[in-house]
């Protein structure tokens, strides 16, 4: 299986055998666009009502390969059928931090549905 990187940025990831693996980005970036409407403010603060629009960026389902992408183009491809968009998972116990906070490596991935066969 191959793993493609959607994601701007490379995804370090800590293997349960303590060895590093790098996805590079593969140049390709996966976003989910937004449609949003106007609501009436909430205590005088704008409230917008946002839902998903299309996916842009995610190439068509190809066997043998598994794209990584943010988590919210993970759950919008899952919505629309999609078992072949995974992301990194950032929960506490998978995400490895810096001493300022910041995610610098995890330790796998997450998927949204049930994982396309091979």
């Amino acid at each position: 299986m191959r793993l493609v990187n959607l994601c701007g940025h490379p995804i370090d990831i800590l293997l349960p055998t303590g060895e590093h693996r790098r996805l590079p980005p593969s140049g390709t970036i996966a976003r989910v666009a937004c449609r949003r409407e106007r609501r009436e403010p909430v205590a005088g603060i704008a409230l917008h009502a946002v839902a998903d629009g299309a996916i842009e960026g995610l190439p068509a389902s190809d066997r043998g390969v598994l794209n990584v992408a943010s988590t919210r183009v993970a759950q919008a491809a899952a919505a629309r059928g999609r078992r072949d968009v995974l992301a990194p998972d950032t929960a506490p116990e998978s995400a490895i931090r810096d001493c300022d906070g910041r995610i610098v490596a995890i330790r796998g991935l997450q998927t949204f549905g049930p994982l396309q066969a091979g």
